[in-house]
C-alpha cells in the first residue's frame, strides 16, 4: 500500500482488469480503470480527468460517479 491506496482499497483494486489513458487535448488527459463484474459498484469503467497547466502542474481533476452497490460503499 502506498498513500493513495488504503487497505481497504485493496479489495475492490483485485477486480482491476486495466488501465489506459487517453490525451484530450493540450496536456489533459483521462485515465480510464476498467473493471471485472464486482460486489462493490455496477460502473465497468471508470473515468478521471485530468486538466493541466502545463505537463507537470494539474489545475483540477473530476471522476465518474460510482455507483456503488448497496452496503458496500468503501470511502
Amino acid at each position: 500500500m502506498g498513500p493513495y491506496v488504503e487497505e481497504h482499497d485493496e479489495s475492490v483494486f483485485s477486480h482491476l482488469k486495466q488501465v489506459y489513458y487517453k490525451l484530450v487535448d493540450g496536456f489533459n488527459f483521462d485515465v480510464y480503470l476498467e473493471f471485472r463484474e464486482n460486489k462493490y459498484f455496477t460502473n465497468k469503467v471508470l473515468i478521471k480527468r485530468f486538466m493541466m497547466k502545463d505537463e507537470l502542474e494539474p489545475i483540477e481533476s473530476t471522476g465518474t460517479k460510482i455507483d456503488w452497490k448497496q452496503g458496500q460503499n468503501v470511502t
